[in-house]
Order: C-alpha cells, then structure tokens, then sequence
C-alpha cells in the first residue's frame, strides 16, 4: 500500500458515536482511489439525496447571508458512473447558487475517483469542521448505508432478534426501528448482548408494534434493565405489559414529572409491572432517586 492510501485510511477512522468511540475498520480506498482537485462548473455537480439529509433552506440563507470567499470550504466530490457528486459540501453549493442566481459559475472542488456508492455514504457521515452540525441521526444512516464492519455488526444484532433498521428518515414501523441515535447508543453503552435482550423484550412484549420501538419506550425499558437487571421478571413483564398500549403509558410518563425521559417512561412501566402486586415486584424508589 503507498504511502498516500495509508495516510487516507488512517484519516477514515470515524466517529460516529456521541461519545466518540472508533469504528472498528475502514473500507474505502483502494489502490485505484484518489483525488485532485479541480474547478467545475456549478451546472455538472449533483447531490444524492438517497444517504443525505435533506437542503435546509434556512441553513442555506444563513450561508448565503454570512458568505465570505476567503473561507469557503472546498467541495469533495465523487466522480462516480459518469456523474459527479457533491457528498461534503451540498449546503454551500446551494448558498453559491443563491449568490450567483441562475447564471454558471466555477466552483473550488476535490475530486475522488474510485469511491463506490457505499463509500460515498462512509465519507458524509465522517464530515468534520463547518459540516460538525450534521445530525447524528442523519450520519448513523449514512454509516448504515455505506456498510462498515461497525455498522454491519450493529444491524446484524438488532436483525437476530427479528427487527430492522429503517433506511430512511421518519417514523417507526412495526418491527422497524426509526429511532437509530436512541438504539445505537444502548447498542454502545450496554453492549450487544444486553442490547438484544432489550429489544428482544420489547418484541415478545408488544410484537413488533411500531410504538414501542420509539426512543421513549427504548429508553424507558433500557433503564429497567440497568437498575433491576435479574430482578426484572421477564414473565411478569410480558404479562402485565402486553396489553398496554402507548397512549397510557405516555399519559403515566407524563405523570412522573421528571426531568429524564427516559426515567418517567421506566416509572410507567414499572407501575403497570407491579400492578397486583406479589411475588416479582420491584422498588420504584430506586428510579426516582436516579433523576
């Protein structure tokens, strides 16, 4: 491997994680991968919107308002099946269009050769400086699509258990989860095999129901876990609990008053846990002393 491929494998390690662990590995670059740069006109340049977050007009203007050319960055570019596309660098081409109306004009670009489709989606999610502010959300399902070890691992433990990661911005779907930030944090903080054991509950509980993949109710039983551990009954659980629905279970997270969401969604469960008492009930006090 030159030397040149090593110092840009080295700078594809990524963060994807809030609290910045590394991937495990790196895919992209081979030997045929590279990059110059180049000036191209605004008219050759496309974005695939399939990896990217939508245009934020209003981030546009602010870019435009603000726009000073002495530290604009340069666009990176993928020169991919005979189109180029803008994968860093989406919002300030809107801004420089805005500028510049509808007359062409040439734009500062770095352009890779050789990246895949997958590679591409690796690299957005990477972004750092004036691109920082890209949702986590967002660049979680950039790392999904392009592929990494890291990201293959994380949606290969939640599919043992019969659900999927959405592929797409909005809102959950029976079995799917849409929540990627919530569930690849537990996945991170408590590990892959209590991860599972947290979504396999919840798909034993309520079938897949796209309510209970939400944050909140991820959340909610993710702190169970933590502060009862063994002493959850997992019997009890899906027999107190199956016939919840999340109407009531919001209503009694609301009435907990709590700051943490996640601690006022276990509270809820935890009172519906307990209903009828006996034998497998557990010590509410030791959640609201956590908040």
């Amino acid at each position: 491997m030159s030397k040149r491929n090593r110092k840009i494998r080295r700078a594809g390690m990524m963060n994807v994680n809030p609290q910045t662990p590394k991937t495990s590995a790196v895919r992209m670059c081979n030997e045929a991968c590279g990059y110059e740069f180049r000036q191209l006109l605004s008219t050759m340049l496309e974005t695939d919107t399939s990896y990217q977050r939508p245009i934020d007009t209003a981030r546009v203007e602010r870019i435009a308002e603000n726009f000073d050319p002495r530290v604009v960055n340069t666009l990176k570019v993928s020169n991919r099946d005979g189109h180029l596309y803008v994968f860093d660098g989406a919002h300030t081409l809107m801004a420089l269009k805005r500028i510049h109306g509808d007359s062409p004009f040439p734009v500062d670009c770095k352009v890779f050769r050789g990246l895949t489709y997958e590679d591409e989606a690796y690299l957005f999610a990477l972004q750092t400086g004036e691109s920082k502010d890209v949702a986590f959300g967002v660049r979680l399902r950039a790392m999904l699509v392009s592929r990494s070890p890291e990201a293959e691992e994380f949606r290969t433990n939640t599919e043992s258990v019969g659900l999927a990661l959405t592929d797409r911005s909005g809102s959950a779907a029976k079995n799917t989860i849409a929540a990627l930030a919530k569930a690849y944090k537990l996945y991170k903080d408590r590990g892959p095999e209590e991860y599972e054991r947290i979504l396999r509950l919840i798909a034993d509980t309520w079938g897949g129901a796209a309510w209970s993949l939400t944050s909140y109710v991820l959340g909610g039983v993710s702190v169970l876990f933590r502060e009862y551990g063994e002493g959850l009954n997992r019997e009890r659980f899906i027999k107190r609990l199956h016939g919840a629905n999340y109407e009531d279970l919001r209503d009694e997270a609301r009435r907990q008053q709590r700051s943490s969401s996640d601690i006022a969604h276990a509270l809820a469960l935890v009172k519906m846990y307990n209903r009828g008492g006996g034998r497998g009930t557990v010590d509410p006090r030791l959640l609201t002393m956590q908040d």
